[in-house]
């Protein structure tokens, strides 16, 4: 290597995070968000860490809401439900479709017109009749 140029560490913040014990705080189950039934009978629950970054990551989505939202739809589509290699993976694009479609905006009320106007109608002829007459 050249003495001048900068040598940068791959450096991952979550893994300095962890305390010396061996436990991961981010491994930490969330017992408020609902666990997504898997294939082979079993269920996978979200982590703390994994939680936080789809948080992050799908501003315009009710997160805890897409879960149960997930939970159900795998409940009644037992014979679609995910692998646990694919379920990160299934919520990922889920995810992604509900802040695409804006259909679970957190906290935000939807206007029809797109603008606080009242929606008016107008007799145009009589109009260019006023302006020309």
């Amino acid at each position: 290597m050249h003495a001048d140029v900068p040598v940068f560490e791959n450096r991952n913040p979550i893994r300095e995070s962890e305390s010396y014990s061996g436990s991961v705080r981010a491994e930490t189950p969330l017992a408020d968000v609902e666990a997504i039934p898997l294939n082979d009978g079993t269920e996978w629950q979200c982590s703390e860490l994994d939680y936080a970054e789809y948080v992050r990551l799908y501003p315009g989505v009710d997160v805890q809401k897409a879960f149960r939202e997930m939970r159900s739809w795998c409940n009644s589509n037992s014979e679609k439900r995910k692998t646990r290699k694919g379920v990160k993976r299934f919520v990922n694009s889920w995810l992604s479709k509900a802040q695409n479609s804006g259909s679970q905006a957190q906290g935000r009320t939807t206007v029809k017109n797109n603008n606080n106007f009242e929606r008016r109608s107008y007799d145009f002829d009589a109009l260019e009749r006023g302006l020309l007459g």
